[in-house]
């Protein structure tokens, strides 16, 4: 994300004050990794960590010019020789661009209403995964569809005949099995937290599915429920005078 790959020779100055000719690649960089904007940034200029082309790394500065922000945009050295201590780099490829601040989710008004703490921890899994931190924001996302899947249950708790505080000590598979009667969102919650809990144990039973299968399940139930909720309210609203 945030790279064409193209080849380029640029001039970059070293730790050292002195300006040398290094080639690029994947040197286009078209994304701003703070307001996330695809853009055609300003170069500012281009910096290497240390002598020559002995710099493991290439950082060229960049402003964009959507919200006017500064930021790097990092390529690491690709080995060319080494002797002794000593590297030779023949070309910096396109590592990442830093600082990153991790995109806003959305979520439908009536999900934000119910349940504040699932968006919360939802949007804090999908920062970790943007940040590149894999092994950890599968769990993030489990432990929001446990909040959404408890705070819809407990929306309706009066309508069920449940107590609350009971709701929130019960696992999340009997909640799903029990204490909810629409077939749809029950599916779609069972699928989700079966694929949930791999993401939270050492042997994973779902060895063909994957992040991006999770966060579709938790997706298709949070629409699934919001459909369900906008339908009881006009259900309500229209319902037959006699």
């Amino acid at each position: 994300m945030g790279s064409d790959c193209t080849f380029k020779d640029i001039i970059a100055v070293d730790y050292t004050g002195e300006k040398i000719s290094i080639e690029t690649g994947t040197d286009v960089v078209n994304y701003c990794p703070l307001c996330h904007i695809s853009i055609k940034p300003i170069q500012m200029g281009s910096y290497l960590n240390g002598l020559n082309t002995k710099s493991s790394y290439l950082q060229i500065a960049y402003r964009c010019p959507s919200c006017g922000m500064i930021f790097l945009a990092l390529f690491k050295g690709i080995e060319k020789s080494s002797v002794g201590w000593e590297t030779d780099y023949s070309w910096y490829s396109f590592e990442r661009s830093e600082p990153y601040r991790p995109s806003e989710s959305s979520f439908p008004e009536n999900i934000k209403l119910i349940s504040p703490s699932f968006c919360s921890i939802y949007s804090q899994a999908k920062n970790a995964e943007e940040l590149g931190l894999r092994d950890i924001c599968g769990i993030g996302y489990r432990k929001a569809l446990e909040f959404l899947i408890k705070d819809y249950i407990i929306n309706k708790k009066t309508e069920l005949g449940l107590d609350e505080e009971v709701i929130k000590k019960t696992s999340l598979g009997n909640c799903i099995r029990h204490h909810i009667n629409d077939p749809n969102v029950r599916e779609m919650a069972e699928l989700a937290a079966w694929l949930g809990n791999d993401e939270t144990h050492y042997y994973r039973k779902w060895e063909n599915k994957d992040l991006a299968d999770l966060k579709e399940l938790i997706h298709l139930t949070m629409n699934t429920i919001d459909s369900n909720m906008i339908f009881e309210k006009h259900k309500i609203d229209m319902k037959p005078v006699i």
